[in-house]
């Protein structure tokens, strides 16, 4: 069963990619949000259809992902998110024109090659029950994880307004994809108990399964919403790739640490799994220089251009 949980994990990757694309689309679009207030900036947010139109692909991308968590270990579910960073690639291209060249399309195979090693790694597994999960969630190393984690993630948001939303784009898409994995790890305990208790009595009056489901979509909502605010800020192909790098990498360790997953994992499928997710992070990471170089190269482009002399008897 575990190719299954797989192939819908692909396919709502694939969609909620396809979504984002449209948001970055709709977010160009609309003013920044720094210049305008909030309320005003939701509503031209929701009021824009291509954005609108993506939120709607990218709810029904997410629900898949979510579906699937309490049938498979996160940790080898969410480096599935590397199919992402192709459709990203693809349709970054085609879509929205942005420049894409052959180191791109060169990061992306990389990446393939990285998704290929992790459904290698996959393997049959039993999921812990409700009650089971929960204690390793709060259990005292589990819990400093989440907290560090939670920790980092504030101080690259607050590191980038006090720098004045420099490098904005990337400071805050790390903010959101860190809470965007810890969102997901809030689903998987809830998934945990639906999947246990179904709809009985047991389930919906079962306060500590309905408070990690208001959690996680709180967790959700500021990973979503601050990956908005990127979008006015940067690529999309540069956002996206480093918040699905999150979603591909760091659900490993919060597997292992958090989880537990890792606890009966045969040597093979350790390496196969840890070889593919350190290939997606080198196509990812190769990606994210790429772009980088290119923007240093643009802004040197328009200081020389700025700089030059006016010819006499011009201006």
């Amino acid at each position: 069963m575990v190719w299954l949980p797989i192939i819908v994990q692909v396919t709502g990757v694939t969609i909620l990619n396809l979504g984002t694309i449209l948001q970055k689309q709709g977010a160009d679009e609309i003013p920044n949000v720094h210049n305008v207030p909030f309320l005003q900036s939701v509503k031209n947010f929701i009021t824009n259809k291509p954005w609108f139109i993506g939120y709607l692909a990218i709810m029904l991308g997410t629900l898949l992902t979510f579906a699937v968590l309490g049938f498979a270990d996160l940790s080898i579910l969410q480096p599935f998110m590397g199919v992402g960073i192709i459709v990203q690639v693809i349709f970054c291209s085609w879509y929205l024109k942005e420049d894409v060249d052959k180191n791109d399309v060169v990061a992306s195979m990389v990446i393939l090659v990285g998704v290929i090693f992790v459904g290698l790694s996959s393997r049959e597994q039993d999921q812990e029950g409700f009650n089971d999960t929960m204690n390793m969630l709060v259990a005292p190393g589990a819990l400093a994880f989440q907290l560090a984690l939670l920790g980092f993630s504030v101080s690259c948001l607050l590191y980038t307004k006090w720098k004045s939303w420099k490098h904005a784009d990337i400071w805050i898409t790390v903010f959101s994809g860190i809470n965007s994995v810890l969102s997901y790890l809030y689903m998987k305990v809830v998934f945990t108990a639906l999947i246990e208790y179904g709809l009985s009595p047991a389930l919906f009056i079962n306060g500590t399964a309905w408070f990690m489901l208001f959690w996680a979509f709180i967790i959700s909502t500021v990973s979503f919403v601050s990956k908005q605010v990127a979008y006015q800020h940067g690529r999309a192909v540069l956002i996206n790739n480093i918040f699905n790098a999150f979603n591909i990498a760091l659900p490993v360790p919060v597997g292992i640490i958090v989880l537990g997953e890792w606890s009966d994992v045969t040597p093979l499928n350790g390496l196969l799994q840890l070889a593919g997710v350190l290939t997606i992070l080198i196509g990812v990471f190769f990606l994210m220089m790429h772009d980088m170089k290119q923007k240093r190269t643009c802004a040197m482009e328009t200081s020389n251009v700025s700089s030059e002399p006016i010819p006499r008897g011009e201006g």
